[in-house]
C-alpha cells in the first residue's frame, strides 16, 4: 500500500515538473520569432546592397523592388496577428487594427496612393498649402497618415496592461510618420545622388516601421489558463 501511494505521488510530481518545464517554452519561442523578424530585415538590406552594388538602391527604391514586397509581407502578417488576437480577446478594436494594417499592405503592394496622386491630383495641381515644398498629389499620403493618427485613440484600450505592445506600436508609428514626411520632399529638385539616398532611406525607414509593428503584435502571448492573465514580454 505504501509503495503504491509512493508511486502515485512520484508520478504526479513528475507530471507537475514536466508541465513546469514545458510551459515556459512558449515565451522563448515568441522571442525567437521576434528576433527572426529583425534578422530577416537586416539580412535582406545587407544582401540587397551587396548584390546590386554599385547600384545598391535597385532592390530598395523602385515600386516593384523586393524591399516593398518584404514590407507588404510584414504588414499582412501584422494584420493577421491583429485578427488572431480575437481568439483570446473579443475586443472589436483588434479587427479595426487588422483592417488598418491590411489597407496599408494593399497600398504598399499596389501603390494606390501613388496612382491616385499621379493620375488624378497632380494633373489638377492639387497640393497642400501648409507644405510648401510638397509636390502636387502629396495630399493623399498626408491625409491618410493624419487619418491613421486620429484613429489611434480608438485603440488605446488595447494598450492597457500591454507595455511591450504599446512601446513597439508607437515606435512603428514614429518610423512610419518619418517615412511619410520624407516622401513629401521634392526629390526632383535634388541631384540624382541625393534623390536616391532620400528615396532609399524612406523605404528603409518604412520597412523598419513594419518590423516594429510586427514586433509589437508578436509581444502578445496566448491567454495563460492557469492564472487567467496574459503573459507579457519586452
Amino acid at each position: 500500500m505504501t509503495d503504491a501511494l509512493t508511486k502515485v505521488t512520484w508520478e504526479r510530481s513528475a507530471r507537475t515538473d514536466s508541465e513546469n518545464v514545458e510551459s515556459p517554452r512558449a515565451e522563448p519561442a515568441i522571442g525567437e520569432v521576434r528576433a527572426e523578424v529583425w534578422l530577416i530585415i537586416f539580412s535582406f538590406l545587407v544582401i540587397a546592397v551587396v548584390a546590386r552594388w554599385p547600384n545598391w538602391w535597385e532592390w530598395i527604391t523602385p515600386e516593384a523592388a523586393p524591399a516593398r514586397e518584404l514590407s507588404t509581407a510584414l504588414l499582412l502578417g501584422v494584420a493577421g496577428l491583429s485578427v488572431y488576437q480575437l481568439r483570446h480577446d473579443s475586443n472589436w478594436r483588434w479587427l479595426l487594427l487588422g483592417s488598418g494594417f491590411l489597407a496599408l499592405a494593399a497600398d504598399e503592394r499596389l501603390a494606390l496612393h501613388e496612382s491616385l496622386a499621379d493620375r488624378v491630383l497632380a494633373p489638377r495641381d492639387v497640393s497642400l498649402p501648409f507644405i510648401p515644398w510638397g509636390r502636387p498629389g502629396d495630399i493623399v499620403l498626408v491625409v491618410v497618415a493624419l487619418a491613421g493618427l486620429m484613429l489611434i485613440p480608438l485603440i488605446v484600450p488595447l494598450f492597457r496592461g500591454r507595455p511591450a505592445f504599446r512601446r513597439w506600436f508607437f515606435i512603428g508609428v514614429g518610423l512610419s510618420s518619418a517615412a511619410v514626411a520624407m516622401d513629401t520632399l521634392p526629390t526632383d529638385s535634388y541631384s540624382m545622388t541625393v534623390a536616391v539616398w532620400l528615396q532609399a532611406t524612406e523605404e528603409i525607414v518604412e520597412l523598419l516601421g513594419a518590423g516594429a509593428f510586427a514586433h509589437a503584435l508578436l509581444s502578445q502571448q496566448p491567454l495563460d489558463s492557469s492564472d487567467g492573465h496574459r503573459r507579457l514580454t519586452w
